[in-house]
């Protein structure tokens, strides 16, 4: 169904007859089938009790007590309906007692079934317990046939059976608490005594829709009482969303969020931001309430990594088709109060503790740029998180007129955040009355805005400013002076770079740590040589501040200062990432005596032996091979693959002896290890190791590594052990083989003759794609698809005995030339005999299987069989008589042209019988590797069968529509436009059935606008 629907206004709240209130949890469908789950209720024995009153709740947010329990749900329905009239913006009439009939939710979400087998599809479910509170003098009576799931009012859908595949499954209801469907209480009919309450289950699954709930969702009743319930307005409700826009012309959007969000409380938050979105709001902040205890990880995660991509390209942005997709037009997503889920570390910053940091992160960018009129008038009377944002935001924008309403902002104390913007602002203004403000508050002692004055007058653009504090921390002593220079070394500042060296060589300074850090920010002529001073104070702290700098500056100069005081943190143990990283990058040998050291006293430790074995290897000192040879044997899977690596990096001799041990081991990554490691080993003994491998090696996983590190030695002997293996038994070896073979035929310096002549083939220059086989032949006479591919050639031109000639050389060069094989068996098809040639080629299927060449060249001979039946010629071309003819050396001669044979109805038969055989054997060899697709296409010998279906689904990749359904409004299927006619082509889908005669089932993105 499509999810283009019309947006619908919220239904009215109140109806008449009875109360009715409905959860509706969503379905965690486990991935296996029978799966099984904690049950919250009673067992499924319980399940289809006709007619038995039903009162008990599963909601744990009602009270058992019935009159408490009317009191809830009616005060429950007041605040939502308050709720939503201020989000629709219009009035909702008062619910008075009196009412007769009150209804509402108290879970709903869009769930997800996923396919148990290849031929179902996707579908979406809703499950949910339905309450009914009757508030007449009659019984009232529903049965499970008459609560139905309508879909924009068109669509209506009974409810649904639970399978026993199904009954297994779980779903979540609240706080974690999981039922399975196999434990719903879901009588034939609902009956409720007058004045009491009763509840149910319902379970709605067989319909198809997008990552949205459609707009105009409703749970009806079709008999009486009636009921039609819109599921948008209830999520709502439940989710205690309010909405409202701050900033200029309301250029932020603001979510307020009560409850926990589910699936489909995400697809009402993503409709939000849509509404939001047509008023031309881009910018929006999500808050949580702090009541709210609980978010699904699920939609945690995807509002997360969605504010995260918000600004990237749309071809950058992860698309997840199960959830509802958040609009690229969106420039800001901030999240404000994420219960359970702690992103604080990320960047870009996208959550926050608090909504200011939100509107600051969203509207900063936007505040530095407006009119000053707009930005005074936001910073006097804007929305209380928006002032201080402003203020802050705008501060470089205003005139010098407007110092005054700063500096009396930075007095007043009813909004600290307010006055802390003021108090940072002033920084901007030159003025001595400013100046004057930020130095009386630098020298008081006020907790937030004593610090925040003295780094406005740090990061000050004036140089005032910087003049009144270097000032200030000369006449200053004892504990102001200390606060005054740890604030200016936390906010570096060029102005203050002499004060940040004077109290590095203080050795009395108690900052000494934080101006060296200061002075690294913002440099100094003398930086370096102060390093050196650094490095051998008896300050401990200012020493490794330095020895860490110093690694991270790579100061030439430093470099023997610096390897000495490696050595020494070494000595006391110390290998921490620093060094770690400076040892790698200058391969310090007089390191290794103290690595190894320390790995011989943890031989044992894992962590040790992970983080040491690597350096080691980095530093590539054959003293470290007796020591990993002792550790190897014993070493966990982990610190093998490491220390066979660095055995191998070092070229070390014991390395071959492991690798071939490895070979034959079941772990998949020490022999993919030893692979690799043994492909870059410069040893005629690896070569001869790998070419052993493929009878060592059991993991069907890395025959293809290994058949194409043995294809990289490129020796003969390489080259006959992979043709060996090309009658293997097992036929994922043979396939690797094959493969193996192909990618050494591609590294040799004729490869790239033998490309130039297809690519002349796919052209039909066939003198051209000749010249250029004979140059490949001449650089590699021993190349036998050269060879092969010159037969190729040749039958196109006519020279069929000369094809013969070649097609003998690819076999004599290698006996195994599945394509050379058939190209002899076409020249006698050609002779007529293709009867005979097609019985020989049966017979060697099993020595080839899964060969993509001889596949498609089996396939070519078949084609051969059928057009020399019909008495085509099988090399010429369809003629286009919109075309010249091309030269009359590649074109066959118009006077040999023959008019197709009159066959028999046995003929008739055999020629379709090896019309499918023709393609099945193109598709085979298509499905096994051969990817020219363009040099089938171009081939005349299959041209005639280019408008059947198995070669649209073979070569094209693509299917025409057979059939075409309508109604009033267009064509069905999704995705096609109503222009689409029949004869149109369809892409295949990867693993798409359709057989001839087929209807085709089209499932398409939707058209491009024409």
């Amino acid at each position: 169904m499509s999810s283009a629907v019309v947006r619908h206004p919220f239904a009215h709240l109140l109806t008449g007859g009875l109360v009715l209130l409905f959860l509706i949890a969503a379905l965690r469908a486990s991935e296996e089938s029978g799966q099984t789950a904690e049950a919250t209720v009673d067992s499924a024995e319980a399940v289809d009790s006709a007619g038995e009153e039903h009162s008990h709740s599963h909601s744990s947010k009602l009270p058992e007590d019935p009159v408490q329990r009317r009191e809830w749900l009616i005060q429950e329905l007041q605040e939502r309906q308050q709720n939503l009239a201020t989000l629709k913006e219009q009035a909702v009439p008062p619910l008075k007692t009196e009412d007769r009939v009150l209804f509402l939710t108290t879970y709903l979400e869009h769930g997800i079934l996923h396919p148990q087998s290849s031929g179902e599809k996707t579908q979406r479910f809703l499950v949910g317990e339905l309450h009914v509170i009757n508030n007449t003098d009659q019984p009232v009576s529903i049965s499970r046939e008459q609560l139905q799931l309508q879909l924009d009012n068109q669509q209506s859908l009974a409810q649904s059976p639970i399978s026993e595949k199904l009954r297994g499954r779980t779903f979540q209801i609240e706080n974690s608490r999981t039922m399975s469907l196999g434990s719903l209480e879901r009588p034939d009919r609902l009956i409720v005594p007058a004045g009491e309450t009763g509840s149910t289950w319902f379970y709605f699954q067989d319909f198809e829709a997008g990552a949205m709930l459609p707009k105009d969702s409703r749970l009806i009743t079709t008999g009486q009482p009636k009921l039609s319930l819109n599921l948008q307005d209830e999520v709502c409700g439940q989710l205690r969303l309010r909405r409202e826009r701050i900033g200029p012309d309301g250029a932020l959007g603001i979510l307020k969020i009560g409850s926990r969000v589910n699936i489909i409380g995400l697809s009402i938050m993503v409709d939000q931001l849509d509404q939001l979105l047509e008023q031309g709001v881009d910018r929006d902040v999500i808050i949580w309430d702090e009541s709210v205890k609980e978010i699904d990880s699920t939609v945690m995660r995807f509002l997360y990594e969605s504010a995260r991509e918000i600004g990237q390209q749309d071809q950058n942005r992860r698309r997840q088709t199960e959830l509802p997709e958040i609009s690229g037009r969106i420039q800001e997503l901030h999240l404000v109060h994420t219960p359970g889920h702690n992103y604080s570390s990320s960047q870009p910053r996208v959550t926050h503790d608090e909504p200011i940091t939100a509107v600051a992160a969203s509207l900063s960018s936007l505040l530095s740029l407006i009119p000053e009129t707009v930005l005074l008038q936001q910073i006097q009377s804007g929305h209380p998180w928006v002032r201080p944002v402003a203020l802050s935001a705008g501060a470089a924008t205003l005139s010098p007129d407007q110092l005054g309403m700063v500096l009396e902002l930075s007095r007043q104390t009813a909004d600290e955040a307010l006055q802390k913007a003021a108090v940072d602002a002033l920084s901007e203004f030159g003025h001595p009355a400013a100046v004057e403000r930020l130095l009386e508050l630098a020298e008081s002692s006020h907790e937030t805005l004593t610090p925040l004055a003295i780094a406005g007058l740090t990061q000050s653009r004036f140089e005032t400013g910087h003049t009144a504090l270097n000032q200030l921390v000369k006449t200053a002593e004892g504990p102001k002076r200390q606060q005054l220079l740890k604030v200016i070394a936390e906010y570096p500042s060029p102005a203050f770079a002499e004060l940040y060296f004077e109290n590095v060589l203080n050795t009395e300074s108690e900052i000494r740590v934080e101006a060296l850090q200061a002075l690294d920010a913002v440099g100094h002529d003398n930086f370096s040589e102060l390093l050196r001073r650094c490095l051998d104070d008896s300050d401990d702290a200012l020493r490794e501040a330095a020895f860490n700098i110093a690694l991270d500056r790579k100061i030439p100069e430093l470099e023997p200062l610096l390897a000495d005081r490696v050595l020494e943190q070494l000595a006391k143990g110390n290998l921490d990432s620093s060094i770690q990283s400076y040892l790698r990058s200058t391969k310090l040998p007089r390191a290794i005596p103290y690595l190894i050291q320390r790995l011989a006293k943890n031989s044992e430790d894992s962590k040790e032996i992970q983080m040491l074995v690597p350096i080691l290897s980095d530093l590539g000192d054959d003293r470290i091979e007796p020591l990993f040879a002792k550790i190897y044997p014993q070493a966990t899977g982990y610190q093998k693959r490491q220390i066979l690596e660095a055995l191998g990096h070092i070229q070390s001799p014991r390395f071959l002896k492991y690798a071939r041990e490895a070979l034959s081991q079941e772990d998949n990554s020490l022999i993919y290890t030893a692979i690799n490691t043994l492909s870059k080993f410069d040893s005629r003994e690896a070569e001869q190791i790998l070419i052993d491998g493929l009878d060592l090696v059991k993991s069907e996983s890395y025959y293809d590594n290994l058949a194409n590190a043995i294809a990289q030695i490129g020796t003969e002997e390489a080259e006959e052990a992979l043709r060996k293996k090309r009658h293997s038994e097992d036929p994922k070896m043979r396939q690797a083989a094959i493969n193996g073979l192909r990618y050494m035929e591609r590294r040799k310096p004729s490869y790239n003759y033998l490309s130039q002549s297809r690519y002349r083939m796919r052209q039909q220059k066939w003198s051209e794609a000749l010249d250029y086989i004979k140059i490949a032949l001449e650089i590699d006479a021993q190349l036998a698809t050269a060879h092969s591919q010159k037969g190729d050639i040749l039958l196109k031109l006519k020279k069929v005995a000369d094809a013969e000639r070649s097609y003998q050389k690819a076999v004599a060069v290698d006996p195994d030339c599945g394509e050379a094989i058939v190209g002899l068996l076409r020249v006698q098809a050609r002779r007529g005999q293709f009867q005979a040639t097609l019985d020989t080629v049966e017979k060697l299927v099993p020595r080839f299987h899964q060969d993509p060449d001889f596949e498609v060249q089996t396939g070519l001979l078949y084609a051969d069989a059928v057009n020399l039946t019909l008495n085509r010629d099988p090399d010429a071309p369809e003629k286009d008589p919109t075309e010249k003819d091309a030269t009359e050396e590649d074109q066959p001669d118009p006077d040999n042209e023959q008019k197709e044979t009159t066959l028999s109805a046995e003929q008739e038969q055999q020629v379709e019988f090896w019309t499918k055989e023709c393609l099945s054997w193109i598709s085979n060899g298509i499905a096994h590797g051969y990817s020219d697709r363009n040099l089938i296409r171009s081939l005349p010998e299959i041209q005639p069968f280019s408008k059947h279906l198995d070669y649209q689904k073979a070569v094209n990749g693509q299917l025409p529509i057979r059939k075409i359904e309508t109604d009033e409004k267009g064509v069905k299927q999704t995705g096609l436009s109503d222009t689409t006619e029949e004869g149109d082509f369809v892409i295949l889908q990867v693993g798409a059935e359709v057989g001839d005669g087929d209807d085709v089932v089209i499932d398409l993105p939707p058209p491009p606008a024409r």
